[in-house]
């Protein structure tokens, strides 16, 4: 059985046979590099940094992704300060020189 490993495990003069090459959002290592689902890979979603934790991302910086990975698990792009949790759309505007609401 052919296995992606760069070795001709079926012993038939071919290597990785059966592989894309092509990575693809599927939990394999289709392009046979030792890693799964990289960024970027055939079916990725856009997920947007949210380095505060309040479920919205920044439009500044973004990574197509297959799943949330790391801080980048926001899928939308609304936050205004994405370093203050309490500030983002449809937040509770206080009166601290802050537009908590965006």
């Amino acid at each position: 059985m052919e296995v992606c490993d760069k070795v001709d495990n079926n012993c038939n003069g071919e290597t990785d046979e059966g592989f894309s090459g092509t990575e693809v959002c599927n939990g394999k290592d289709d392009d046979c590099d030792g890693l799964t689902d990289e960024e970027d890979a055939e079916g990725c979603k856009t997920y947007y940094l949210d380095a505060d934790k309040d479920g919205h991302g920044t439009y500044v910086d973004s990574k197509c992704l297959c799943g949330p990975e790391g801080d980048y698990t926001s899928k939308v792009d609304d936050d205004c300060d994405d370093s203050r949790a309490t500030v983002y759309p449809g937040a509770t505007e206080v009166c601290d020189g802050l537009d908590n609401d965006c």
